[in-house]
């Protein structure tokens, strides 16, 4: 599964895999091996705290936000993966 899109956007948690989960990793400062396990789900978790969100441990739309704000915000997840939301 690369990602899962919510009807807004970016959903990544336990047992998602791929290249976003990889940048993901990479952002997080973990090996980027693109398994959402429990060591990436423990890492998030607070970073999300930090960041005044909602600590679950999943990448959602906020979360993904917060993590690359240099995305401009329609293109976040277009231009990760070439995945184009419904509109």
């Amino acid at each position: 599964m690369q990602k899962q899109l919510t009807g807004d956007g970016m959903l990544l948690k336990r047992a998602s895999t791929g290249a976003n989960v990889k940048k993901l990793q990479t952002r997080l400062g973990l090996t980027a091996n693109g398994i959402f396990g429990a060591e990436t789900e423990e890492k998030v978790k607070p970073w999300q705290a930090q960041n005044g969100l909602l600590a679950d441990g999943i990448v959602g739309n906020a979360t993904w936000i917060k993590l690359f704000p240099q995305l401009p915000a329609d293109d976040r997840w277009i231009r990760l993966k070439g995945v184009f939301p419904s509109k």
